[in-house]
């Protein structure tokens, strides 16, 4: 299975590192890393997607129902560790125009921020909710957490338990297409769609859009 050709990944720019000034080649590298591996990050939150569209679809042909909803549910979770560390590059592409001032004048910033904007309004939450997954046995060790960190989310899952495709556990939900997850008494929701496939591919594409003028 691949990924339809207006989802598949852009193509990243790749930096010339070795034609900048001397002894700025390891922060030119870094840079340049940062804004490649929006390409990787996207490709990960639009592979998370298809997987759990396929584990939907297979559950009406294959037996094995129980590994395919844990199936979904590892693909929710990659999904989301893919937004976290696309944001981890946003920040570290944003230090580098802060720090790294020969390839800052040829970056058009007003096109960056807007783009890292776009992705903190589109993809909101992304630091709660991978913090509830890799600490999501912290969130049951007493009576306490448990009640802090599960009532809103049980909530939820009360009003939507009559829809189809549900899949519950302790670390997170997916109901439907959108995975639901709690940290610190708050409950947090990621739809995995085609649509949020588009959106991120369109905020890669204009972050791209302000490196033009580096050189590659």
């Amino acid at each position: 299975m691949e990924l339809l050709d207006g989802l598949k990944p852009p193509e990243a720019p790749r930096f010339r590192s070795d034609q900048v000034a001397d002894g700025q080649q390891l922060l030119a590298t870094t840079f340049g890393h940062n804004v490649s591996s929006l390409s990787d990050y996207y490709r990960d939150f639009a592979n998370a997607v298809a997987l759990k569209d396929w584990c939907r679809a297979a559950e009406k042909e294959l037996d094995h129902s129980r590994l395919i909803s844990d199936w979904q549910f590892l693909a929710a979770r990659g999904a989301v560790v893919a937004l976290y560390n696309y944001r981890m590059a946003l920040t570290g592409i944003d230090r580098g125009i802060r720090r790294f001032d020969e390839w800052a004048a040829l970056t058009e910033r007003k096109k960056f921020d807007a783009a890292r904007e776009e992705f903190k309004e589109r993809f909101p939450n992304t630091t709660e909710m991978r913090q509830s997954i890799l600490h999501s046995a912290e969130l049951y060790q007493n009576e306490g957490k448990l009640k802090v960190n599960n009532a809103n989310r049980m909530q939820s899952i009360a009003v939507s338990v009559d829809n189809c495709g549900i899949v519950i556990y302790s670390g997170g939900s997916l109901i439907d297409d959108v995975y639901e997850t709690s940290f610190g008494g708050q409950t947090y929701h990621l739809p995995l769609t085609a649509e949020k496939i588009l959106e991120l591919r369109k905020i890669t594409l204009e972050v791209f859009d302000a490196f033009e003028r580096v050189p590659q």
